[in-house]
């Protein structure tokens, strides 16, 4: 019992849809230690909530401020910073890396949505090698690339981008779908 007013204290659930009792028995048991828990939380306080899928490295950032994230959030991803409060999930496959970007905030304006500019800073240099046309870089260096997304409607914004600063062909939509799905471009399937 924690009481009326904990101090101190956090909490985490976890929803698993579509699953039967036999899967979340198995489920409960990799809970029972910290080496076999499907994801990581990597940060949660009034700045972030940050947790990593261990099974891909895929790591979802809810982001309340600006401020700097904790170590163990740029130690284990590529986001150092962003320029407002948003929604970000990346994902690395096949040495590209697969960024989404939300700004769940409509943006208002006489009742209508407009759309905001979300800067997002990531660690390294990185080109974008597919994405919609509201998405650029802004800057980058051998140590930092900031992406710009433009985003409206609550809807998020989905870029893959490829290391290093050279321009890199857009790749069809086909093809983006295979990277993200774990085929590499050497897949005849893709040609």
């Amino acid at each position: 019992d924690h009481g009326n007013a904990p101090s101190g204290a956090g909490y985490e659930y976890v929803v698993v849809p579509a699953t039967t009792s036999t899967a979340m028995g198995a489920l409960a048991a990799d809970y029972t230690n910290a080496a076999t828990t499907p994801y990581e939380v990597l940060q949660r306080n009034t700045t972030a909530h940050v947790v990593q899928w261990k099974p891909d490295g895929r790591i979802g950032y809810a982001l309340f401020r600006t401020n700097s994230l904790a170590a163990a959030v740029t130690n284990a991803g590529p986001l150092r910073a962003v320029n407002q409060p948003c929604l970000i999930m990346t994902q690395p496959t096949n040495a590209l890396l697969w960024l989404t970007v939300v700004n769940p905030d409509l943006n208002l304006i006489n009742n209508v949505s407009s759309p905001t500019n979300v800067d997002v800073t990531l660690a390294g240099k990185w080109s974008i090698a597919a994405g919609p046309t509201n998405a650029t870089i802004l800057s980058g260096t051998a140590s930092a690339t900031v992406v710009r997304c433009q985003t409206v409607h609550g809807l998020p914004e989905e870029v893959l981008l490829a290391p290093g600063g050279k321009v890199t062909p857009v790749l069809t939509s086909l093809t983006a779908t295979a990277i993200y799905q774990g085929q590499t471009l050497a897949d005849s399937s893709l040609s």
